[in-house]
């Protein structure tokens, strides 16, 4: 597993996996889906790009991990 930026999937995500003699997978910080709070995050992407990344990853059969964050009732 490698974390990435979604700005920087393409072509060299997929060598990577070519030269692995496993799986792949691609973790994304995504934070939030919610476009306000991700600009005010300074993550130097919007949800777009997001999905780009994400569906290069779906069609090179490369496994994608997005963190995000949740509000938890428990203290």
């Amino acid at each position: 597993m490698v974390e990435s930026h979604p700005l920087l999937i393409g072509e060299r995500v997929r060598v990577l996996r070519d030269l692995l003699s496993g799986s792949l997978d691609v973790a994304l910080g995504l934070e939030t889906a919610h476009p306000e709070v991700l600009e005010k995050l300074n993550k130097k992407f919007d949800l777009a790009q997001f999905a780009r990344a994400a569906e290069f990853l779906a069609a090179e059969r490369i496994a994608l991990r997005a963190f995000i964050l949740v509000e938890s009732a428990f203290p």
